[in-house]
């Protein structure tokens, strides 16, 4: 049986990032960190990896988020 591979890449960003101005990100309600963590864990437990692309004002609001790649 061949085994396959699966590539998966994942942009961090809030819905508001890609309508709105820079300039008025700040009037919205944040909620990326609930779901990021959960995604991250859901694939942790199945062993999948992937790229995660942090938009720069979401690093900078939750450095949480980033995270170092761990040899499991």
């Amino acid at each position: 049986m061949k085994s396959s591979t699966c590539i998966m890449e994942v942009h961090v960003e809030d819905f508001y990032h890609s309508i709105t101005p820079p300039e008025e990100w700040r009037r919205y309600d944040d909620r990326i960190e609930e779901p990021t963590d959960w995604l991250l864990a859901v694939l942790a437990q199945r062993g999948i990896r992937g790229i995660f692309y942090v938009l720069g004002d979401v690093a900078e609001r939750h450095p949480a988020l980033v995270r170092y790649d761990r040899k499991e």
